[in-house]
């Protein structure tokens, strides 16, 4: 069970920065094929940066504009953008943007650095908690660090449990026939 796919793939560190992405072609394709042939949903996992706030090691330039891009260029790819996306959550209420994040998910990866808790609950609100992944970012982070931040959050135990638990043991990721 749990959740299948590469990743985290980081522009900034792989040399891919600059769209159109043709790096990435011979690796979407890949994953594309294997989906079609296994029935299954494969992630790609990519960093996302928010393009405001403190600098740190390793924020990079993928910021929501430019996963934005991305999502347009492959959009038969399943994505799951770290970080929040960089906050492209909260853009999904512009309906050209709503569009592009059909194949789009989130991950809470190093979440205590980078938002207070209540993130969680708005993420939630906007894309759905089927559409969150908790992630700690280890060795970063702990786990257990982060599932505090979680649980520090307003969000009920049972949408908490289901964030924490969408990786596997609540959803079954099979495409149906």
């Amino acid at each position: 069970a749990g959740v299948r796919g590469i990743g985290e793939l980081h522009a900034d560190t792989q040399g891919w920065v600059e769209p159109p992405y043709d790096p990435l072609d011979d690796v979407m394709a890949v994953v594309r094929d294997f989906v079609a042939r296994h029935n299954r949903i494969l992630f790609v996992l990519i960093h996302g940066s928010e393009p405001l706030g403190h600098t740190y090691d390793g924020k990079g330039t993928m910021t929501p504009d430019r996963l934005v891009m991305l999502a347009k260029r492959y959009p038969d790819n399943a994505f799951i953008f770290s970080h929040f996306g960089g906050g492209l959550p909260f853009y999904k209420h512009m309906p050209e943007i709503e569009e592009v994040l059909e194949n789009v998910s989130f991950d809470s990866a190093a979440a205590p650095f980078l938002y207070s808790p209540e993130v969680y609950a708005t993420v939630d609100e906007i894309v759905g908690g089927s559409r969150l992944f908790f992630a700690s970012d280890f060795p970063l982070l702990s786990q257990k660090r982060a599932l505090d931040h979680l649980r520090a959050s307003s969000l009920t135990p049972f949408k908490q449990r289901m964030i924490s638990e969408v990786a596997g043991q609540l959803y079954d990721f099979s495409r149906s026939s």
